[in-house]
């Protein structure tokens, strides 16, 4: 019976922690596109970094999340760079964005 008790919980962890990650995935994209839509952006290309590959690395929390994106302003103009979302402490529940630009060739 103990056993049986040990592996309930353990089964309800992994789904609260799926749950989770879906959660912050779906979240994440909805504050991009919410950043997009504060700086007339249109977003052409995103793609989801580990930090360890991201010019954040070393000023970024694990609540933090980083995209590579690649943009059209509002002149037609496309742009390509960094866009780190959330706080430090409370990672996406805050609205806060960083952005770095790629340097044009």
């Amino acid at each position: 019976m103990h056993d049986v008790a040990i592996l309930l919980l353990i089964f309800l962890g992994a789904i609260v922690a799926l749950y989770l990650v879906a959660y912050e995935s779906n979240n994440s994209k909805e504050s991009l596109k919410e950043w997009a839509m504060d700086n007339n952006y249109q977003i052409i290309e995103q793609k989801l970094y580990p930090h360890l590959f991201t010019p954040f690395y070393l000023s970024s929390s694990k609540l933090q999340v980083v995209y590579k994106v690649r943009i059209k302003d509002e002149s037609g103009n496309e742009k390509e760079g960094w866009v780190r979302l959330g706080s430090r402490w409370t990672g996406l529940r805050k609205k806060q964005y960083k952005v770095i630009w790629n340097k044009p060739n």
